[in-house]
Formats: C-alpha cells, sequence, structure tokens
C-alpha cells in the first residue's frame, strides 16, 4: 500500500472526514440529502468515495501516486444462511488494492460493512433480524448464499489457508444523522452483541490506503481460500450487473461510479410488496442482489495521466 507519512496520513484522514460530513448534509451531484440509512449509504458510496477520491488525488499525485475508482450502488444484497440464522451478509463492500508496483495486485485489503443508522448515542442491537446479523459478522460460521447466481459451496472465513484476521472481514458503520457534524464510524464487533474500536469512516479508508494494520482484511486476488473467493465473486457479481443494466453511469478522472436500482428510495413503498417504511419515511425496501461495491485502486501516476 502507500507509504505515508503520519503528516500525510492525517491529512487524508481530514480531508475524507470533511467531505463524508458534507455528503451526509447535502448530498452530492448524484444523491439528494439523505433521510435515512439507504439514502445515506447511498450518497457516501456515489458521491462521498468519489468526493475522497477527488480530494486527496492533488496531493497524492506530488507524491507520484494516484487513486482510482469504481463505486456501484445496488439497492440490494445478497442473503446467506448459517448455523445462527438467515440474513443479509453486508450491506457494503470495499475493496483496496495496491497496483504502484505495475500492472500486478501487490496488496489487497477488504472488508464487509454492515450500515445502521444511529438511534442513540451509542450503538445497540436491537431485535432478532439484527441478532441474527451481528452473530454472523462477529463468529462468521460457515455460511452458504441463497442466490444462485453465487457459488453453491459453503464458506469459511476462518480458514487457517485464509489470509489475514478473520475478525476484522466484517465491521458495522453507524451513521449518525441527528448530531452536528454528521458521520459515520465503524465499529468492530465485541462478545455479548457490543462494539469497539470507533473509528471515522474517513480515517478508516486512509488507513487501508496505507496498509495499516487492522484496517480492512487482507485478501489474495484470484486466491482460492473462501474469503479471497467471495471477495472476488462480489466485486465480479456487482460489475456484471453494473456493464448489463446500469441506471446511471459517470466518469471522470478514471471514476466510474452507478447505480443500481429502479427504486426510489427517498419515497415510501407504493407497491404493497411487504416493504417497510422507516420512521424518517424512507423506504426500507431491499430485495436480493448484487451487493454495493467501492473499490479503490492505488497506482503510480503514469506520463500521460
Amino acid at each position: 500500500m502507500l507509504d505515508l507519512s503520519l503528516a500525510n496520513l492525517r491529512d487524508l484522514s481530514s480531508k475524507a472526514n470533511k467531505v463524508i460530513e458534507d455528503v451526509l448534509v447535502n448530498g452530492g451531484a448524484r444523491s439528494k440529502p439523505p433521510r435515512g440509512e439507504v439514502s445515506a449509504v447511498s450518497s457516501i458510496v456515489l458521491d462521498g468515495f468519489d468526493g475522497i477520491a477527488n480530494s486527496w488525488n492533488p496531493e497524492l499525485i506530488r507524491d507520484g501516486y494516484k487513486i482510482d475508482l469504481t463505486a456501484v450502488f445496488t439497492h440490494c444484497r445478497p442473503w446467506v444462511t448459517s448455523s445462527v440464522g438467515r440474513c443479509e451478509l453486508a450491506d457494503l463492500l470495499i475493496v483496496v488494492d495496491d497496483r504502484t508496483s505495475g500492472q500486478h495486485i501487490s496488496d489487497r485489503r477488504a472488508v464487509l460493512v454492515q450500515a445502521k443508522r444511529l438511534s442513540n448515542k451509542k450503538p445497540a442491537i436491537k431485535g432478532k433480524r439484527d441478532e441474527v446479523q451481528f452473530d454472523l459478522m462477529f463468529g462468521w460460521p460457515s455460511f452458504t448464499f441463497e442466490d444462485p447466481a453465487y457459488d453453491k459451496k459453503a464458506r469459511n472465513f476462518k480458514s487457517r489457508h485464509a489470509p489475514g484476521d478473520p475478525s476484522l472481514s466484517g465491521e458495522y458503520g453507524w451513521i449518525d444523522l441527528n448530531s452536528t457534524p454528521r458521520h459515520w464510524v465503524q465499529y468492530l464487533t465485541m462478545n455479548a452483541r457490543t462494539f469497539t474500536a470507533d473509528q471515522h469512516l474517513g480515517q478508516y479508508i486512509a488507513h487501508m490506503v496505507s496498509g495499516t494494520d487492522s484496517y480492512g482484511r487482507e485478501a489474495k486476488p484470484g486466491g482460492l481460500d473462501d474469503w479471497s473467493y467471495t471477495v472476488d465473486e462480489l466485486l465480479q457479481i456487482t460489475a456484471n450487473r453494473a456493464s448489463s443494466d446500469l441506471a446511471g453511469a459517470y466518469r471522470g478522472q478514471s471514476h466510474r461510479l452507478g447505480l443500481i436500482t429502479s427504486l426510489e428510495f427517498d419515497q415510501p413503498s407504493q407497491d404493497g410488496g411487504g416493504g417497510t417504511v422507516g420512521e424518517d419515511g424512507e423506504s426500507e425496501i431491499w430485495s436480493e442482489g448484487p451487493i454495493s461495491v467501492v473499490h479503490m485502486t492505488a497506482s503510480r501516476v503514469d506520463a500521460r495521466d
């Protein structure tokens, strides 16, 4: 990953946090001001990460680096079944690749993120559905995907053949839309369904890009272990959908952003199909399908750039 000085790391963290705070208040070019969990995730995926890459690149280019970005928001998520029950795998996959040594990916960090809107001052798990989701991301029992688009084999993220620390495979992203400024904070899971190691998302992403330990889990592109294989598979399935039925694509500075949805998530559902409406008046419909993806690639600046 990028060899950043402590001063550079702090600067990138500050820039990223500022972008995230602004997007959570105002939305952006591709999203409205967030009113709930779903629109907050959409705004951060489509506008937040684009803003982060744009704010970072002038500084990185001076050191001979650049960040390219692919981000796709999908109004759906894959569902899985394990010994703890049935639940979604996660809301978002974040992957950072290091290509600074050439076309070969020399390092990859990845993390699955379950986004939740913070309703109280402290994160808390409420209800059976949330308990099942937490137990999956805390203990990572073997699980299988329900969607036939995914390989039917069982996944064991704790295999001794897999790289990295299994406890870093998934984190919670708690989104506070009531504070000033609004913010998104990453948390690791703890026993007794509690949380620890809070880190603002902007700082977390900066540390992923710098390869700091405990920020994302190592994965091997093309790896056959279940963790690396699943990361590749999630990226590929979202990419396939994005290339075939993308509702909107935006290009600029080597960034590719897209939205896979035909639903207006800022409006309550009118279809009578079992969707629910949150306290903020935002539709909470999540269908089964590909996961939202943020894929950042660090590379050397080419003379043609």
